[in-house]
């Protein structure tokens, strides 16, 4: 068993996710992904905050990122909404 932190609890403390984390002595992270495919960084990448997974190849460096911080995603947390009247759109 491990425990795991939602990614804007660790940003209302720390400045970074991986300064929260080593903190918290936390590895695992619940991501949220928004529409746009956008995920938190654990440290900013060429000053970005945020990674795009809207590719096979921004995937796998946020993959490698995450593993040059030591750091798990524990959850993908979507804002999903299957009331829309377009359910195949939200779906895709």
């Amino acid at each position: 068993m491990y425990a795991s932190v939602r990614d804007h609890i660790v940003l209302q403390v720390w400045p970074t996710l991986a300064s929260g984390l080593e903190a918290l002595r936390l590895d695992a992270v619940e991501f949220e992904v928004t529409r746009e495919m956008r995920v938190r960084n654990v440290e900013p990448v060429d000053g970005a905050d945020f990674s795009v997974l809207d590719s096979e190849e921004n995937i796998r460096r946020w993959a490698e990122h995450l593993a040059t911080h030591g750091v798990r995603a524990s959850a993908f947390l979507l804002g999903n909404d299957f009331n829309r009247e377009d359910l195949e759109e939200e779906v895709a």
